[in-house]
């Protein structure tokens, strides 16, 4: 099992490079290619200079793009949409997800004023496109991914999504947590039977639990990624088809806004 086709949402933002390296170093990893997607808000709603700017903008990423992949030896695909609205934007990715095995996206520095990408695309590909997505923070370098995981674990359908299609990933770690996180009052979750499916994919992994409260869920999976030194965080993703501001519970928004290390999210 691995993954043989990915996809990378490139764009004008200054963390779009990082986001092609990182899929480029997978695709190695995998044998596979890198299919590049160059996606911004509608230029012509932004004025001629604007258009202009995203014309120049996707020249440049192309040029990029097309260099670093060659360099590298990595097979590669190069698709744009230059002039699209949020919504279409949002849908070429969707698309573009559903036939790939894994999509690289950026989490959105929302103090970044000039960022023409859709502040909700992230959550948008993760609960609509039906497979996995591997969301990069807009801080800070990963130029490893995958050594050291925290798998958060609830027993649910996401939950089972995300573990599973983290295999690949996780399969040379040096060290994987599960991390079993048991609502108050409910039926104990020691995470045994994940680690026992993991151990047939020759993943040794570690158990921990966590008692759910109300409050501060996120703050205590991004914090203990930290203590353990992760570079990687997998969970899934909770939400209903077509409103990801409604995440239940909020706990997956909070992470995603939030983010210090890569995730991979299923739904």
């Amino acid at each position: 099992m691995s993954y043989k086709n990915l996809i990378v949402h490139l764009d004008s933002s200054d963390r779009a490079m990082d986001r092609l390296e990182t899929a480029i170093s997978l695709a190695k990893r995998w044998g596979g290619r890198v299919v590049g997607v160059f996606a911004e808000v509608d230029s012509g709603l932004l004025g001629r200079t604007a258009e202009a700017e995203v014309v120049i903008a996707y020249d440049a990423a192309g040029k990029e793009f097309e260099a670093r992949t060659a360099a590298a030896g990595v097979p590669s695909v190069w698709r744009s949409l230059v002039h699209g609205n949020h919504h279409q934007v949002t849908q070429t990715m969707i698309e573009a997800a559903r036939r790939a095995d894994l999509t690289i996206l950026g989490q959105t520095d929302r103090e970044d004023r000039s960022s023409r990408t859709p502040s909700d695309l992230a959550e948008q590909v993760v609960i609509n496109s039906g497979r996995p997505v591997l969301l990069l923070p807009y801080a800070g370098s990963f130029p490893n991914i995958g050594s050291r995981v925290l798998v958060a674990w609830n027993g649910g359908r996401e939950s089972a999504r995300a573990a599973n299609d983290s295999i690949p990933l996780i399969r040379d770690a040096e060290r994987v947590v599960v991390m079993a996180m048991n609502p108050q009052g409910a039926r104990p979750l020691d995470g045994s039977g994940l680690c026992d499916h993991l151990a047939c994919h020759g993943i040794n992994a570690d158990r921990e639990l966590l008692e759910v409260k109300d409050i501060g869920v996120a703050d205590y999976v991004l914090s203990h990624c930290t203590d353990i030194a992760a570079d990687l965080l997998v969970m899934g993703a909770f939400g209903h088809y077509g409103f990801p501001h409604m995440l239940r519970g909020g706990v997956t928004r909070d992470i995603i806004a939030h983010l210090t290390v890569p995730v991979l999210l299923s739904h």
